[in-house]
């Protein structure tokens, strides 16, 4: 686990070890960095796209071999993908190669136990589940895995999206078919981002029962999105990790049922303290995308399309997106210093978080 996503490391052809996202809600890809890095031609052309509105133009590459631990896969395509800088960067590390998803779960039951930061494969045959746990039928949406789970007592087919940073994201026309529409569209005005693009939702606390657990008053994000994944018409939500970390999980594509077994001592991150979106689209800023009023960011001053070039004295290139996450939400009274850049004049301003989502 990093931070609140999930990375792997492979080798490509011998090459590397390369770190990926491993991504039940996506299939094998590489940024074009990563295959020109190991001498991949890409072929072929398509578009793509994910959460967000947008599309991307992908081509594809075939890999001669992929070794993950102990384990090898063979022959194997690999979309050739311009993945968000957001997405990828780790700055000041290498960005991440890009991700690993379907063709591993295909391949082989995977155990994800997130208290201990492990991955465990195992051929489907050798599999049988031990212990505790609660095993949920899966259905498939393209290549994502559903299961049936509630949200305020109304059951639906949510997607299980390692992928996904957060906690819960609701489809639009999932919540306005169940009536949930009104409550859920009084959030905080929030933004998300993905493969295609910002997503614009609402985060409010919500009750969410899976895998035979009743999660209470989780952040909970609505989202209206006319198109993109999360414009589904047949999905309730997107489950990500940090609804999931609260379970050891096993998944079994093959018998066609995910493993839920409860792993007591994860807590849920606090929502932002900030009430600004901010995304990086380069190593050396972060890009205000949406300021809420009548928040810490607003009193600060802050204002769209302004660029943060640096964070407590420390420049943006050497500031993660995930560790800019962890920095607004620190605790309520924290002053954040940031230096921003406005239309070619640099501003100084300070930024006293407070809670927003209690």
């Amino acid at each position: 686990m990093h931070d609140n996503y999930i990375v792997v490391q492979a080798k490509i052809n011998g090459n590397g070890p390369f770190e990926f996202i491993l991504d039940t809600g996506g299939h094998d890809i590489l940024t074009p960095e990563a295959a020109k890095s190991l001498g991949l031609e890409p072929q072929g052309a398509g578009t793509s796209g994910g959460s967000g509105e947008g599309k991307v133009s992908e081509q594809y590459a075939r890999v001669d071999r992929v070794d993950i631990g102990g384990m090898t896969m063979r022959d194997q395509v690999f979309t050739i993908l311009p993945m968000p800088y957001n997405s990828v960067e780790q700055d000041p590390k290498a960005p991440l190669a890009g991700i690993i998803g379907l063709e591993l779960f295909e391949r082989f039951v995977v155990r994800l136990d997130y208290r201990a930061g492990t991955m465990t494969l195992t051929a489907f045959d050798e599999y049988r589940h031990e212990g505790a746990g609660v095993a949920v039928p899966i259905v498939f949406n393209d290549d994502e895995p559903l299961v049936r789970a509630s949200l305020n007592g109304r059951s639906g087919d949510f997607g299980i999206d390692t992928g996904n940073t957060g906690s819960l994201i609701v489809i639009g026309n999932w919540a306005e078919r169940e009536g949930l529409t009104l409550a859920l569209s009084k959030g905080f005005d929030t933004m998300g981002f993905g493969m295609g693009g910002a997503s614009h939702n609402w985060a409010s606390r919500q009750d969410f029962e899976i895998g035979g657990a009743k999660l209470s008053r989780i952040i909970t994000r609505y989202s209206n999105d006319k198109g993109g994944s999360f414009s589904s018409i047949s999905e309730a939500g997107n489950v990500g990790n940090d609804i999931l970390a609260n379970f050891t999980l096993e998944f079994d594509y093959r018998r066609g049922q995910l493993w839920f077994t409860p792993s007591p001592g994860f807590t849920a991150p606090p929502f932002s303290r900030l009430g600004a979106s901010v995304t990086k689209e380069g190593p050396e800023a972060f890009k205000v995308v949406n300021v809420v009023p009548n928040t810490p960011a607003s009193d600060a001053g802050l204002k769209i399309d302004d660029e943060i070039v640096s964070v407590d004295g420390v420049p943006a290139k050497q500031v993660s997106g995930n560790e800019m996450g962890r920095i607004v939400r620190r605790a309520p009274g924290t002053r954040v210093a940031l230096e921003v850049r406005r239309k070619g004049e640099t501003i100084k301003t300070t930024a006293e978080l407070r809670e927003l989502l209690p």
